[in-house]
């Protein structure tokens, strides 16, 4: 029996939508004190054909917060302009960047009212929308007294502030490494209380990030990292398997 998910199986999907659909991807962050760590492949295929090696998935909406999307490409250029003119009209209106904290929660929203508010094109094919609104979110960032925070998101917009998280098609993959090196699951013996540094955090996203690719074909080609500290954001080219 083929493994049942909540937004692949529902409304009568056709096998054609979800090749459509589900362009997926790999993104990958972890957080820690003065820091937050994102990374996202640029491979977009579908099944197994390889549309492009050259798709950013990450977006900086702020000098604090890097957002990183997976899922349908056409959703996701849609989100990441919105909330990036949400962001200029904030600065201008209020002359400061929005925290990450709020970032998170206009995330939330406006995933929360997709469901109820269409573009009038779409509003001729309802059915049609519900089945393409499809991003799986990832939000980064530190807040103002530089603590990092990780807000993992689902396809209608519930998420959790947590350390680390990711999305994508490489999330079973990604989430269980994290799980046991950084939380320490299943170690009765490990120090719990050891501190995570930058360095560390971004060496372990880089060993996630080529385990995925080991093992996931939707996943590869290269990855952009964001380094987010309280001095800013800093940009980072990673590669990886192109096969």
């Amino acid at each position: 029996m083929s493994r049942w998910g909540p937004y692949v199986d529902n409304g009568g999907k056709t096998e054609e939508m979800t090749k459509l659909i589900f362009l997926f991807r790999t993104a990958v962050a972890v957080a820690g004190t003065g820091f937050a760590i994102i990374a996202a492949d640029r491979r977009l295929s579908t099944d197994y054909n390889i549309l492009s090696r050259e798709v950013d998935k990450l977006v900086k909406l702020t000098s604090k917060t890097v957002l990183g999307s997976c899922g349908m490409q056409s959703d996701r250029n849609t989100l990441h302009s919105i909330l990036k003119s949400r962001m200029h009209d904030y600065q201008i209106n209020h002359e400061k960047e929005m925290s990450t904290h709020a970032i998170s929660e206009i995330l939330f929203l406006k995933k929360k009212n997709e469901r109820f508010e269409h573009y009038p094109f779409e509003c001729i094919f309802m059915s049609l929308f519900f089945l393409l609104s499809d991003t799986f979110n990832v939000l980064a960032g530190i807040d103002e007294k530089g603590e990092g925070y990780v807000y993992s998101y689902d396809a209608i917009g519930s998420f959790e502030a947590n350390k680390h998280g990711a999305t994508g098609s490489g999330t079973e993959l990604a989430v269980p490494m994290l799980d046991n090196i950084l939380d320490k699951q299943h170690q009765s013996k490990a120090d719990k209380n050891e501190k995570l540094t930058k360095e560390k955090a971004l060496e372990l996203v880089q060993d996630v990030l080529n385990a995925v690719v080991e093992r996931d074909i939707k996943t590869g080609d290269g990855a952009d990292i964001y380094i987010i500290t309280p001095e800013g954001c800093e940009k980072k080219f990673m590669p990886l398997r192109k096969d």
